[in-house]
């Protein structure tokens, strides 16, 4: 049931993970379903797919943290590497910011869903994945 609310799905072809956007799904009994493709345009390419292994990956389940206990994780992004050391979270009215002690200044990083993808509590780091050039303000 999962797959025809999902957005994105991996078929395993050749033994690598392919990622595909679904345009749309049709669910054709319990366990078979019709995908559409965002990139597939032909049968023939839609056929060449045919018995694939279809991959979802499980929703995470968010952990509420209480902003504090952040203090000292370092940001690292996804595109560019390590960014800082968060040094404190700054409430404004209906935004918060990661005050973030980069190697040569500070940097303030908005608090997103959209833009933390990961807290590592063993590693102690918050993967986030910024907007290219959020840096360079």
């Amino acid at each position: 049931e999962k797959i025809l609310t999902t957005e994105q799905i991996f078929l395993l072809i050749e033994g690598c993970f392919v990622p595909f956007f679904l345009s749309h799904c049709e669910a054709r009994g319990e366990n078979l379903f019709v995908l559409h493709f965002d990139t597939i345009s032909s049968r023939n390419e839609a056929e060449e797919l045919t018995g694939c292994d279809v991959y979802i990956y499980p929703e995470k389940k968010k952990k509420k943290k209480k902003p504090a206990s952040l203090s000292g994780y370092a940001i690292v992004d996804v595109n560019t590497g390590p960014v800082g050391t968060l040094t404190g979270i700054l409430e404004y009215p209906g935004q918060h910011l990661f005050k973030v002690k980069g190697a040569s200044k500070e940097f303030l990083i908005p608090v997103h869903e959209n833009l933390i993808m990961d807290i590592d509590d063993k590693a102690k780091q918050i993967v986030v994945k910024l907007p290219e050039g959020l840096l360079d303000l």
